[in-house]
């Protein structure tokens, strides 16, 4: 079921199962979406799909932030809440999604921002665990 059409000049990414393997392409060089079992876009890219960070510049505006990357063939979903709704700036989240596993970090080799300010937000289930972290 289509909720919305792909916008491929939105400069976003798209993350998709297929096959039941997860990817992140960038919109507008994403093809066959019929093909997913899953494909949601949304953006910016904080690391692109060829592994290279996708924000080049720090605006220091720091803000809570949700993210999906991917990190080897798992999936990994991440929220920065801060007090206040200050969380990280696109650019640190990024780096923080980026930096090895071995460093504590996420390991991501591509990652998309999903949201960000007083509504960055995320429920999640697995198995039995619950977590909720609202928004603002």
């Amino acid at each position: 079921m289509v909720l919305s059409p792909l916008h491929p000049k939105g400069g976003s990414g798209v993350f998709y199962i297929r096959d039941g393997t997860p990817g992140i392409a960038w919109a507008a060089e994403f093809h066959e979406p019929h093909l997913c079992e899953l494909a949601l876009q949304c953006g910016p890219l904080l690391i692109e799909p060829d592994g290279n960070r996708g924000i080049y510049s720090n605006d220091f505006l720091r803000l809570n932030r949700a993210a999906i990357g991917i990190g080897g063939e798992e999936i990994v979903l991440a929220v920065v809440a801060g007090r206040n709704g200050r969380g990280l700036s696109l650019y640190e989240f990024a780096a923080f999604l980026h930096a090895p596993v071995s460093e504590g970090r996420c390991g991501c080799g591509a990652a998309m921002n999903h949201d960000g300010g007083l509504s960055a937000q995320m429920i999640a289930a697995f198995g039995e665990r619950e977590i909720c972290i609202q928004g603002l």
